[in-house]
């Protein structure tokens, strides 16, 4: 969320594929953080006004595994790709696609 409020974005998806972040992003929640998970939900909720549209969809991991192993090999660094994705997850990519259409999305 901070690298698209710093690039000025104005709408943003966000995807995930963990349903506890999915339902913990809709449930207004007004109890302080009890862990870490928590502060990360609250942050994000605090950094929701920063945008004019600002959503989280959940899509199973077999939906996205691109987004899954790009995850797995970035989970250290805050690296980010607008257009072009690495090489390294090119048969995902691919894969994913093939997916959405062979079920007629």
């Amino acid at each position: 969320m901070k690298i698209a409020s710093q690039m000025c974005f104005t709408h943003v998806l966000f995807e995930t594929d963990n349903i506890q972040t999915f339902k913990a992003w809709n449930q207004p929640d007004n109890s302080p953080p009890r862990n870490y998970f928590q502060s990360v939900i609250e942050d994000c909720r605090a950094n929701k006004p920063s945008f004019s549209v600002c959503e989280l969809s959940f899509t199973k991991r077999i939906g996205n595994m691109a987004a899954y192993r790009l995850a797995l090999a970035n989970s250290c660094n805050e690296m980010f790709w607008m257009e072009d994705y690495p090489h390294q997850i090119a048969s995902f990519v691919l894969a994913d696609v093939n997916n959405i259409f062979s079920i007629g999305l």
